[in-house]
């Protein structure tokens, strides 16, 4: 005789992929709970993404009797997207959410109003994926919204030579040479550093806090996860064009995010981490290469 599980129902469920940073984490899970209201519910789903250090085990035993908070660990190191998606999976086993958040664990909730705003986006929109106002430490201060515009072919394949081109560079540590010239010769782009406050449709949003409505959860269970890190965003982002869903970038929705605290703990030199970005960039943009590809 098999029982049936009911599912817990809940407003919002968030995944939280772990790496090492214990601090971060629990703040993380800290700015939700303090910036969650009384009508609302959530859940919260931490992955450790087997952390070295084995801190996953630190915080299974943290949480330990939060009925708020479920941590799983994972055995393996899946990557960005593999990590996020083992949690998508088992909240959409265990839980019946309204909206999906997935969320880098360097990132806190800023505003008590996070519930109302996105229910009032989505009764408007019908959004697929909201994006909030990303409020980083140093510039260009504001990581939302990105291009309304897919990356082409043709970009794809000129990265690729230059990820192998820096790749070569670095075996001899002189992609930093090179890396300095072309920034002493490069126009200073002020442009770009400019604070976005209009609400936008359509747009790339940047993959450190990505909200899923049902339109989307309905028919995917979280991301691409072909790749192992960098190029979510484009990803997701075809992934909607493809789909003709909708992407909303609201600032008033705002986040800070700390940036880059799990990565840097992956190599401790600025030599290792650099290759480390270039084999994994170079991995990634030939994913995206072949996924646009197949989008002709």
């Amino acid at each position: 005789m098999y029982v049936i599980m009911e599912k817990i129902k809940v407003d919002f469920v968030f995944v939280i992929l772990h790496y090492n940073t214990v601090i971060d984490t629990k703040e993380c899970v800290d700015s939700i709970a303090e910036n969650f209201v009384s009508t609302y519910t959530y859940q919260i789903v931490i992955v450790d993404n087997c952390s070295p250090n084995k801190s996953g085990k630190e915080l299974v035993e943290y949480y330990s009797n939060n009925e708020f908070v479920k941590v799983l660990i994972s055995e393996s190191n899946l990557g960005f997207a593999g990590g996020n998606n083992l949690g998508c999976l088992y909240a959409r086993k265990k839980y019946n959410f309204k909206f999906l958040v997935m969320l880098n664990n360097d990132t806190l909730l800023m505003d008590k109003k996070f519930c109302d705003l996105i229910f009032r986006e989505y009764s408007v929109s019908k959004f697929a994926v909201l994006g909030p106002k990303v409020i980083t430490p140093s510039m260009p201060y504001d990581s939302n919204p990105g291009p309304s515009e897919l990356r082409t072919i043709a970009y794809c394949k000129d990265y690729i030579f230059r990820m192998r081109c820096l790749l070569l560079l670095n075996m001899f540590h002189l992609d930093f040479f090179y890396k300095k010239m072309k920034h002493l010769f490069s126009k200073d782009d002020t442009g770009s550093n400019r604070e976005v406050n209009e609400r936008r449709e359509n747009v790339q949003l940047h993959g450190c806090f990505w909200i899923f409505s049902p339109i989307y959860t309905s028919k995917f269970v979280g991301i691409n996860d072909k790749t192992f890190l960098y190029r979510e965003e484009e990803l997701l982002f075809l992934r909607l064009k493809q789909n003709n869903m909708k992407s909303v970038f609201l600032p008033e929705l705002k986040v800070f995010h700390k940036e880059d605290r799990s990565t840097n703990t992956i190599n401790k030199t600025s030599h290792s981490r650099m290759r480390f970005f270039y084999l994994n960039m170079l991995k990634s943009t030939k994913v995206l290469l072949h996924e646009l590809e197949g989008a002709d």
